[in-house]
């Protein structure tokens, strides 16, 4: 079973994600540095754990129409081992209405132990797998921005982003796994790059430090949980 597991992670990290708007860039200077304390080294972690997270939730979908218990204990762990920081960004709501609750806020370990009890049922023979994932402590303080919001259906919700110029940006939405879901970022230009899917993602290098806007698109049916990841 471990070795399912392993090839599973492979397999699927071999699909990567959508890379967009790859380009030489000049070096930052100190007028256009972010106001982000973090550093150029946590930026680049925190970008590849929101791709991660983007995975996890693609190793579920997949996991539950294949039935495999294997693709939901390392989407579990995944999500055990990430630690995220609410984003302090305000949004804005340009269309429809934005029903979230605090309380209905996406907990990254109980999700994670959710799916380890989906696995169990699927499989008796995967618990001492489960098991050992359960065992896992949390990530490190801090991580990528997280962002949560319940939109009507035709919903548009936007905030504002600084990301490094010249270094890789990183965007995950995920959602309820009903919903379709357009995701948008536009820079400080006009230009844009947008997907659209039950768990969209963005990833690519900005030549701009801030000016971002980032916007989620419910397009129904009805009201869609959903949280964004960015670094």
């Amino acid at each position: 079973m471990l070795k399912r597991l392993w090839l599973t992670c492979v397999t699927l990290g071999t699909f990567g994600f959508l890379t967009l708007g790859l380009v030489p860039t000049p070096p930052v200077t100190a007028a256009e540095k972010s106001t982000d304390e973090r550093s150029e080294k946590q930026v680049k972690e925190d970008g590849e754990k929101v791709k991660a997270l983007g995975m996890a939730y693609e190793l579920v979908d997949m996991g539950r129409e294949k039935k495999s218990p294997e693709m939901l204990i390392a989407a579990a762990r995944i999500l055990r081992t990430t630690r995220t920081t609410p984003g302090k960004e305000k949004t804005e709501i340009k269309e429809g209405k934005d029903e979230k609750s605090d309380k209905d806020e996406v907990d990254l370990k109980e999700e994670s132990d959710k799916l380890l009890k989906e696995a169990v049922a699927l499989d008796k023979g995967a618990k001492p797998l489960a098991d050992g994932v359960a065992k896992l402590g949390r990530g490190s303080l801090g991580g990528p921005r997280s962002y949560f919001h319940r939109p009507g259906a035709g919903t548009v919700i936007s905030l504002g982003v600084s990301f490094r110029g010249g270094q890789p940006a990183n965007i995950s939405v995920t959602g309820n796994g009903r919903n379709s879901l357009t995701l948008t970022a536009t820079a400080p230009n006009g230009h844009f790059l947008t997907w659209t899917g039950l768990n969209p993602s963005l990833n690519w290098v900005p030549v701009n430090t801030h000016g971002w806007t980032i916007t989620v698109t419910n397009n129904g049916p009805g009201a869609a949980a959903y949280t964004l990841y960015h670094n």
